[in-house]
């Protein structure tokens, strides 16, 4: 029983930030431009990548003392699962994990800042 989205579709503007993607390599693959020059390229193979958790910057960074040097973090981090497993193979604790989410367990997680 997967959780139902409340996020709304909204438009990218200047303050957006894209959250990274948990792919995998299958291959290099040649191109050729107008003038016959092979360009290499690499195939990715994006499968079903799923936000796990998301820890606002409040919680990111507690508070320490104050310095003039140390920036504050403005941007929260996102764990981001990738490839559905058979939750079998994996420990209770683990499997835990992305049930707060509503999500089947993930092969791979990926934290982005």
């Amino acid at each position: 029983s997967f959780k139902k989205s409340t996020c709304r579709n909204r438009r990218m503007d200047k303050n957006t930030r894209r959250c990274g993607l948990i792919t995998r390599k299958i291959g290099c693959y040649p191109m050729w431009d107008k003038n016959g020059k092979i360009i290499w390229s690499t195939l990715l193979q994006v499968t079903d990548n799923h936000v796990v958790k998301y820890t606002p910057p409040e919680e990111v960074d507690p508070p320490k003392k104050p310095n003039r040097f140390l920036k504050p973090n403005k941007y929260g981090v996102l764990i981001v699962g990738a490839e559905s497993a058979n939750p079998q193979l994996f420990t209770k604790e683990y499997c835990g994990l992305f049930t707060a989410a509503g999500l089947p367990p993930k092969r791979y997680l990926g934290r982005f800042h």
